[in-house]
């Protein structure tokens, strides 16, 4: 049973094929298996939600911590210790399935809203290229990875040490910062991007000060100092906020 899950686990945990992206709004990797519906739906239901600030203060009242509305860093403690003794997955972030074991009934919505992004994704684009695909691959094995500044290694990442270190393993080498990558490859609208483009925010101080892997044509992957590293929303609220630019990396 443990080797059929190990096996499982390379093939299809949170990675499917190109003809059928990853469960919620995420790219396809090359010719994988797709995932089986009870992982699906688990990965569904665990995927970080982007809560409004009302939402977010009912949630913080049932952890319990400090309503002020926030998602911070004692928030996700407060998360992560109420998961842990509740035997739920203990990723710190607001989730399906925490809310409803809080007995929210607005978790339903949102696992709704996330099977139809799953299958609006569908449609999503290709990867850019071959390197920007296996660049996404391998920064998805690092998803749940915590933050830690200037991190470049699956101990911790920082943003710029998340990027480099999955596109070194896909053969592409980048700069260590954020700012010079912003300076590699070419300019795209954001409307053009494709699943292992770059996209830049400036959420760490004026300029590209952050920087993320494209997902799909609304989302990223990028290491945030609150969650660690996570699939989050690109088209609305903070992120599209700070959002400064794409770019296209030439050679990958």
């Amino acid at each position: 049973m443990r080797r059929t899950r190990r096996l499982l686990a390379h093939i299809c945990v949170f990675v499917c094929a190109a003809a059928a992206p990853l469960p919620g709004p995420i790219g396809a990797a090359p010719a994988t298996a797709a995932a089986a519906p009870g992982d699906v739906a688990r990965e569904l239901r665990r995927q970080q939600l982007f809560l409004t600030v009302r939402q977010t203060k009912t949630v913080q009242r049932r952890l319990p911590t400090k309503a002020d509305g926030v998602w911070g860093s004692k928030t996700v403690t407060a998360a992560r210790r109420y998961q842990r003794r509740r035997g739920l997955a203990v990723t710190g972030s607001a989730n399906v399935e925490t809310l409803r074991r809080m007995g929210l009934k607005v978790a339903d919505r949102f696992e709704a809203q996330l099977w139809a992004a799953r299958d609006a994704a569908r449609r999503a684009p290709t990867p850019a290229s071959a390197t920007a695909a296996e660049g996404l691959r391998v920064a998805r094995t690092a998803i749940g990875t915590p933050y830690r500044d200037a991190g470049t290694t699956t101990a911790g990442f920082d943003c710029s040490g998340l990027v480099q270190w999955a596109f070194r393993k896909a053969g592409l080498e980048l700069p260590r910062r954020s700012f010079e990558m912003y300076r590699r490859g070419f300019a795209i609208t954001k409307g053009a991007i494709r699943p292992g483009d770059l996209v830049f925010f400036d959420a760490a101080g004026p300029g590209a000060s952050h920087v993320g892997i494209v997902v799909s044509r609304t989302t990223a992957l990028s290491a945030t100092s609150s969650s660690g590293v996570v699939e989050h929303d690109i088209s609305a609220g903070y992120w599209a906020q700070h959002y400064v630019g794409a770019r296209r990396l030439v050679g990958g």
